[in-house]
């Protein structure tokens, strides 16, 4: 009776083993595979460029990175001494039929170390309210975009004030004499020339980098260089590369061309040819009425700007209007760009209390929204 009591406790034991093995098996085979290596894989992050090696990147297809910054607690004492930049498109004719070209969407390597910047009212003519700012936050900004207007000169001692706090310029280039001049006409004719080649000297003078933004939103109604009076897109293409020409001509290779679209209108025909940009860069706002998600407002242009072009893309002009909700659209801004816009290399900040309180600082939580944003890593 012992024998045989003994002789079932050893069969039990064999078949609970065997159901536990098969269990752990089990659980095996459920794993993920793990991810294939193939030509398709990301590419690896560009080495670090120091900023002397950016200055003599001259190319208009090498276009030179802003500075990134790790965040910190305070603004720091000194301008950093390196920066990283995107992974650089060939030209045209480097690469021969573009992928647009064949049907298929311009391929480039995802954004590494993206960057954050600002428009404020007087910077950097003036850095006091940028530091500020970038002391509440806690990071440094990389770009500070201002406006001139072509009745004004090459804007040196502004971007030498940017340069000394290690911001690149992003000056935006405004023609309001043409207005009531002939349109983009009065650019394609050479009317501007004197003007735009005493600039493009001064800018080479200048010698440190330039990201100049000409016809910015020209596929919008409401600037003069936009679709309005006798303008066409070909008329914009005509005096985009007409200006790059100019420069190209007094040998300002350090001045780097933006090619920059609004949202929700026509895009693809105001491109004047990767050539002739450097970046391209969308603006877009969520104005609240109504209100939309940062999806919402850059989806379908970021799609559109991506199949056109290789180069690297940011955003040059964005904010949201203040409201109950604004600081979890901040939020979403950061957690959508690393999630779902893989090739945006930096976010520009309009930080203006204008038609609506834009700025960061319009409430504690849309600040601390931003705040937390850019300590994440973005």
């Amino acid at each position: 009776m012992r024998n045989k009591a003994l002789l079932l406790l050893l069969l039990f034991t064999l078949l609970a083993t065997a159901g536990f093995t098969s269990s752990a098996l089990a659980r095996t085979q459920r794993r993920a595979p793990l991810p294939l290596v193939t030509d398709a894989s990301p590419v690896p992050r560009p080495e670090a460029v120091t900023p002397a090696e950016m200055i003599r990147s001259s190319a208009p297809s090498s276009p030179s990175a802003p500075p990134t910054f790790t965040p910190t607690t305070a603004t720091p004492a000194a301008p950093p001494v390196s920066a990283t930049g995107p992974a650089v498109a060939p030209t045209p004719d480097e690469r021969g039929a573009t992928d647009v070209d064949r049907g298929q969407p311009a391929v480039a390597a995802p954004a590494a170390n993206r960057w954050v910047g600002f428009y404020m009212p007087g910077v950097p003519d003036s850095l006091t309210a940028l530091n500020q700012l970038q002391k509440q936050i806690g990071t440094r900004a990389a770009v500070v975009n201002f406006f001139i207007a072509d009745s004004e000169a090459f804007p040196g001692p502004r971007c030498a004030n940017a340069n000394a706090a290690g911001v690149t310029p992003l000056v935006t280039l405004e023609f309001w004499s043409i207005k009531n001049a002939g349109g983009l006409s009065a650019i394609i004719d050479g009317s501007h020339d004197a003007y735009l080649t005493k600039f493009a000297k001064a800018a080479k003078a200048y010698g440190k980098p330039v990201w100049l933004r000409p016809f910015h939103e020209m596929n919008g109604g409401w600037y003069p260089w936009g679709t309005t009076g006798g303008n066409t897109p070909a008329k914009l293409i005509a005096a985009y590369r007409h200006v790059h020409d100019v420069f190209a001509s007094a040998g300002a290779d350090n001045v780097k061309f933006v090619w920059c679209p609004n949202v929700d209108f026509n895009v693809a025909s105001f491109y004047p040819g990767d050539a002739y940009v450097d970046y391209a860069a969308i603006d877009g706002y969520n104005t609240g009425a109504p209100w939309r998600s940062f999806s919402d407002v850059f989806g379908k242009t970021y799609a559109k700007v991506s199949a056109i072009t290789p180069k690297p893309i940011f955003i040059a002009e964005t904010s949201c209007a203040e409201g109950n909700r604004k600081a979890a659209w901040i939020t979403d801004m950061f957690a959508q760009t690393t999630a779902s816009y893989p090739r945006l290399t930096g976010v520009c900040w309009f930080d203006v209390d204008k038609e609506h309180d834009w700025r960061v600082g319009s409430s504690a939580s849309s600040l601390h929204a931003f705040a937390a944003g850019v300590a994440r890593g973005f």
